[in-house]
């Protein structure tokens, strides 16, 4: 009754014929030598003894020792080792490089981990405190099921990943002092392994002075020009210096009366420009930056005015780089400081000149690594400035941790377990480890326990497949579990398996046992053909040891049921898991929630810290201390609206809304305080507000990628465009009544067009849902019969069924049902690797109709929880943890 994901049987249908035509001719060949090689990895002591009691059924030890060792054992075992002989290295670990470590896997959210540890401070810092455990409840979470169950289990983990680099990192040190000391026995001259270019690159990002420097942002180039001229200053004609602008010649351009004659004047219009545009830094005095807080004749800024938390004038270039490298740049690399000299003082250092001050400040707007404009002045350096000879060996010293890459770390630690003389026994783990050292020596040797052998000093240390397993029983078994119960509890089924009797060896469907033959053969061939070798299987592993390795069975003839009979047991499983009384409530569901539809979105917003991004607001309170947002702001939001909305009228031509708030936006954005439209938008300007315009060409009920309060808005003008009949024929926007929060401030939204349902009759307007009941279930039987024509060949269509299939499934009723059953079908047959599928839900309570009775009681408790994990996450996937 539906349409099938691509489980496993679905890709071992597409691809078998493929692997088939490939392997056979030479397969025969191949299998004669991949049978001859075939040996008995070590096994731990208690193989047959039961792991968990489900119903009549045990899973033994044995199965799933297997299961986690092919999966986990590597990485394990590897830690185990490393934690015995990284010893001396895990005393020396500071605490807070652990912490460091775990804020970087909680707050890092860039797809390779790659924020500096500021970096991952500052994120942490930009959330509120209900973001904040959100965030760490999720990565609880997800350690849970990798088995560090508690914080100590997360702060061992990441304690033995700092000890790894310690180790690395002495390990480089010593590779450096030898080539250094065997280059200079050999140059006889002193030689350095690290390059003057790279002392010199690591001097100028991390010796840099701290600096005084103001810098005013703007939303356009065409507002910054015109703050100049508020502050009476203006660019000359060659753009190489500041000139005063005469209001009464605005086109003078040239000429010794404009001319600055001293830097106070430059640092005056500076202040000038950062009161008028971040006044409301300060909301009571909208003067950010007072009299007596300034000196223009020794053009300083007193540090009293770091007071306001939003005011910034100290600098330092490493912190700055993390947000903003292009302003980091300018301010710290390209301005120079105006420093007036005394009649009889001399020039000390480049960074300071006399000659004149135009140096000191951008003559222009620049944009910064945000897009966002702004003008700078830089004041003073305000800490010691290094010269590089003087901490060339502080930076030598600090250069081996800068070029400690992930790669040189495992490298060294490679080497340490070589040194060690680590043995692996167990062939899959050795194949395994050896495939990321190829400097690893196998061995011949075979142990019947032991998995892995080393030395810490004298001692040779054993592991044992007993010690390996209960690591991993502990840690893994309480997620993995299922899917072995899973197949156990599947294929002894009767209501599910009709095709063969495991406990008897009976076969009771001989056409489609013949088929789960065909698909061992395939298997068997691939495997010889190297097919697998990338998961660790290559051919000289042996038929027999893949067989046992990979699926847990001895024989051909039992791979049937991890390969085909599951597989087969699961898809009727899937089948009989819901009606066609759920189909449709799915269906009716998908319906009702539906919208789609084209908006056009003002966003109002707050930007503080000057990143281009809407600082956090908190939807429906003030809260000073995790938002920038005050109460005055927010009131002043309707009348922004009201104010753009009389604007636009202003400016549309016909019908063309975005158009013209897009033209109302750019005005905002552009006028300063000498624009004769500056007092309609004085208020909100000078409350710090920030407009944007966005459209969407199709927003609907599945773009989960927007916050909730959005969509809900949206749904509420389609439903509007719905009752008034214009789905579909919209002419003009359907605008909301007034701004809605969101975290990222304000939203006053419309729609262009509000898309109409898919009917299956679009004459009448008839929803597949509309139907009679009985109807709607002969439609969708008809449906799901042609698609299994289409998956099994063994059940074509009658010639009946054909004249009735083109009759009744339109292209309309085809377009109904792709829209609205198949998402239906693919919620319902949810079958994923993190086990919160609805599938995966639904045969948690099989299971636990059976009876499960685990041998260890902790692995129970963990395995409830795992359970509980799973359906918090699958609730919060489909937005039924606010139902």
């Amino acid at each position: 009754m539906s349409v099938k994901s691509m489980d496993g049987k679905s890709v071992i249908r597409k691809t078998l014929p493929l692997i088939i035509s490939l392997v056979l001719i030479i397969a025969i060949a191949i299998l004669a030598t991949v049978l001859s090689k075939e040996k008995v990895d070590p096994t731990i002591t208690n193989p047959d003894e039961s792991f968990v009691t489900i119903g009549d059924y045990s899973v033994t030890n044995g199965t799933v020792y297997r299961n986690l060792k092919v999966n986990y054992g590597l990485f394990e075992l590897q830690n185990l080792i490393d934690r015995n002989l990284l010893k001396d290295y895990l005393s020396k670990v500071d605490d807070g490089a652990v912490q460091a470590r775990i804020n970087k896997a909680i707050y890092d959210n860039t797809s390779n981990k790659s924020m500096t540890d500021k970096q991952v401070e500052l994120r942490m810092n930009s959330l509120t405190k209900e973001e904040r455990e959100l965030v760490e409840e999720a990565f609880r979470d997800s350690q849970y099921l990798i088995g560090l169950r508690t914080e100590q289990d997360i702060w061992n983990y990441y304690k033995l990943e700092e000890a790894k680099k310690l180790y690395a990192l002495d390990k480089f040190k010593a590779d450096i002092a030898e080539y250094e000391r065997e280059q200079t026995e050999k140059q006889g001259k002193e030689v350095s392994y690290f390059t003057d270019l790279q002392i010199e690159d690591y001097f100028d990002d991390h010796y840099e002075p701290n600096i005084k420097a103001l810098v005013v942002f703007f939303e356009s180039e065409t507002e910054a020009l015109e703050a100049m001229k508020a502050a009476l200053v203006q660019r000359n004609t060659l753009g190489t210096k500041w000139i005063k602008y005469d209001p009464e010649r605005p086109d003078a351009k040239s000429g010794s009366d404009l001319d600055i004659e001293d830097f106070g004047e430059i640092l005056e219009a500076f202040i000038k420009m950062y009161n008028q545009k971040h006044g409301y830094y300060d909301w009571s005095s909208r003067t950010p930056i007072k009299a007596g807080q300034y000196d223009l004749e020794n053009y300083t800024i007193d540090d009293s005015v770091e007071a306001n938390k939003y005011v910034k004038i100290n600098y330092n270039y490493e912190d700055l780089s993390l947000t903003n490298a292009s302003l980091a740049s300018q301010i710290f690399k390209t301005l120079m400081v105006y420093e007036k000299l005394g009649e009889d003082e001399e020039l000390t250092n480049e960074d300071f000149y006399s000659d004149d001050f135009h140096k000191a400040y951008t003559k222009k707007p620049s944009t910064d690594s945000n897009g966002r404009y702004y003008l700078a002045i830089k004041l003073a350096i305000t800490s010691d400035i290094e010269i590089i000879d003087n901490v060339r060996d502080e930076i030598k010293a600090a250069l081996p941790e800068k070029n400690l890459t992930d790669a040189k770390i495992n490298e060294k630690i490679l080497q340490l377990r070589r040194d060690a003389g680590l043995v692996i026994y167990d062939k899959f783990l050795e194949r395994n480890y050896a495939g990321g050292d190829t400097e690893f020596k196998t061995t011949k040797k075979t142990k019947t326990h032991v998995v892995a052998e080393y030395k810490v000093g004298n001692e040779v240390i054993e592991v044992t497949a007993d010690q390996l397993f209960e690591i991993l029983a502990l840690t893994y078994a309480p997620k993995e579990i299922a899917k072995i119960m899973n197949q156990e509890i599947l294929v002894r089924d009767e209501t599910y398996n009709k095709v063969y009797d495991v406990e008897n060896g009976t076969i009771l469907d001989k056409k489609e046992y013949e088929k789960f033959k065909e698909l061992v053969l395939g298997y068997r061939n691939a495997f010889a053909q190297g097919y697998f070798a990338q998961m660790g299987f290559p051919p000289s592993y042996g038929w027999k040891n893949f067989m046992r390795d990979n699926f847990g069975v001895e024989s051909q003839k039992d791979l049937i049921v991890p390969l085909a009979l599951f597989n087969h047991t699961l898809d009727k499983y899937r089948e009989a898991s819901y009606t066609v009384e759920d189909v449709i409530e799915q269906m009716k569901k998908a319906v009702d929630e539906f919208f789609e539809a084209k908006i056009m979105n003002i966003v109002i917003s707050v930007d503080y810290d000057n990143n281009s991004q809407p600082d956090k607001n908190i939807v429906g309170k003030i809260d000073l201390e995790q938002s920038n947002w005050t109460q005055a702001q927010k009131d002043l939001v309707p009348a922004l609206v009201d104010t753009i909305l009389e604007e636009k009228s202003k400016v549309i031509t016909g019908n063309d809304h975005v158009s013209a708030l897009k033209a109302v936006v750019e005005k905002y954005n552009n006028v300063s305080v000498n624009d004769p439209d500056y007092d309609t938008w004085k208020e909100f300007k000078e409350a710090g507000l920030r407009i944007e315009y966005e459209d969407y060409q199709e927003l609907t009920n599945n773009k989960t990628a927007f916050v909730e309060e959005f969509l809900n808005e949206t749904k509420k003008l389609w439903n509007i465009a719905k009752e008034e009949g214009l789905l579909g024929k919209m002419t003009n926007p359907i605008w909301a009544e007034e701004a809605f929060e969101s975290s990222y401030g304000f939203h006053y939204i419309g729609i262009s067009s509000a898309s109409d349902y898919t009917y299956a009759d679009p004459e009448e307007k008839l929803l597949l849902t509309d139907m009679e009941i009985e109807e709607l279930k002969a439609l969708i039987a008809l449906y799901e019969r042609e698609l299994e024509s289409k998956e099994d060949e063994d059940k074509p269509l009658t010639d009946e069924e054909k004249e009735e299939i083109e009759e009744k499934l339109t292209a309309e009723v085809r377009a109904a049902f792709t829209k609205y059953y198949t998402p239906a079908i693919q919620y319902l047959e949810e079958y994923n690797s993190s086990n919160s599928g609805r599938l995966d839900l639904e045969l948690a309570k099989y299971r636990a109709d059976k009876g499960i009775t685990f041998a260890n009681s902790d692995i129970a408790a963990y395995y409830l929880e795992v359970l509980a994990i799973n359906k918090k996450t699958h609730d919060k996937a489909y937005n039924l943890d606010k139902e």
